[in-house]
């Protein structure tokens, strides 16, 4: 009998449907969590240098939270991260410059589209930066190949001078991570502690 004449019959029509779905279903890409608390050092002894804008090109701005789950959209809290969150505030050696966090489906074999961030105090814009005038600002990637990865490229500054190179910290590193744990990134004065979990979207 052939297939046509087969998917003719009700029940079996059904079954192939189901069976279709299945597969589709198993085909889609894990999602994955994304949470970040970038902080200031304030004990740190390193001195700022002049630094540059990170490169903005094909970053993309976070979607907002609402009701249905989309690809790049805002968390409404960072709850892996929460108590490391509290720490930090609590403690005056440490200045919380942005904490947050996306949603993001990531197929195997994939690098995926960076994300922009930026916070901390608006310092203005200088005619030498290139960025924005938050004093935080860069970019964080996940890439999914045999292992996860997190790729950061952020610029904490100090001032934006009006004649003269801003100055400032930069931390530009890409890193293998285990989905669950946490990790911390040193750029001297400028600390990111991270998480990647994976999410059921079920």
């Amino acid at each position: 009998m052939s297939v046509p004449r087969l998917l003719s019959h009700p029940v079996l029509l059904v079954l192939f449907l189901l069976s279709t779905s299945s597969a589709l279903q198993a085909e889609s890409p894990p999602w994955y969590r994304v949470e970040l608390v970038i902080f200031e050092v304030m004990n740190d002894a390193t001195g700022p240098g002049p630094v540059t804008a990170p490169s903005l090109d094909g970053a993309l701005e976070l979607i907002s939270a609402g009701g249905e789950t989309l690809p790049y959209q805002e968390v409404t809290r960072i709850s892996t991260l929460e108590g490391v969150l509290g720490e930090l505030g609590a403690n005056g050696d440490y200045r919380i410059v942005w904490h947050g966090g996306w949603s993001q489906p990531l197929p195997e074999q994939s690098t995926s589209r960076p994300v922009h961030l930026a916070g901390g105090r608006d310092l203005g814009i200088s005619p030498q930066w290139q960025g924005g005038a938050r004093e935080m600002e860069g970019t964080a990637r996940v890439a999914r190949n045999s292992y996860l990865h997190l790729d950061l490229d952020l610029v904490l500054r100090t001032a934006a001078e009006a004649v003269g190179e801003p100055s400032g910290y930069r931390l530009v590193e890409s890193r293998r991570v285990e989905t669950g744990d946490l990790h911390f990134f040193d750029g001297g004065r400028l600390g990111i502690i991270a998480v990647v979990v994976e999410m059921d979207k079920g």
